[in-house]
């Protein structure tokens, strides 16, 4: 087969799987509502086994699910499993868990790195202040030497001479 005819193919299937998968949700909903119990228990067992659904069709789904089990249940879109109330629970619960673990971890390094600056600010303070002293020290006893220093010069004029 060329590619072309390959492609023309995948494309079809895909068109026709997105046809056959939004028709489901309707057919579902329709047996809902018609109290057809058989064909729901048999479209809810196939929306079970997808492993993802369209957003848009996230409560029609949990309505066929839930009228095929007898209970309610929760449509996790990020897993596509369906989910009891209890299961539902423990998964906010779990990601509530996560996202709080995730936010005091982003602020404990924020406060680390901040942290670290004030570290790294002092240091170079130190440096500098010690740098300064010693290339006052050095004018003291030898100006020429520097005033002719690549360290000392830009301090110099920066500053100002020491006398």
């Amino acid at each position: 087969m060329t590619r072309l005819a390959i492609t023309s193919v995948a494309a079809l299937l895909a068109m026709a799987t997105s046809a056959w998968a939004d028709d489901i949700y309707d057919r579902c909903s329709a047996a809902r509502n018609s109290g057809d119990t058989e064909t729901v228990a048999q479209l809810a067992e196939t929306l079970e086994r997808f492993t993802t659904h369209p957003a848009a069709r996230e409560r029609t789904a949990e309505l066929c699910v839930t009228a095929a089990k007898g209970y309610r249940v929760h449509l996790d879109l990020a897993s596509g499993k369906f989910l009891n109330d209890e299961e539902y629970e423990a998964l906010l619960e779990k990601r509530q868990r996560e996202s709080t673990a995730t936010k005091v971890a982003a602020q404990d390094l924020r406060e680390l790195e901040a942290t670290i600056r004030e570290h790294k600010d002092a240091a170079r303070m130190t440096v500098m202040r010690r740098t300064v002293d010693a290339c006052r020290e050095l004018y003291s006893r030898d100006w020429v030497v520097a005033m002719t220093s690549d360290v000392c010069q830009p301090i110099f004029m920066e500053l100002g001479l020491p006398d």
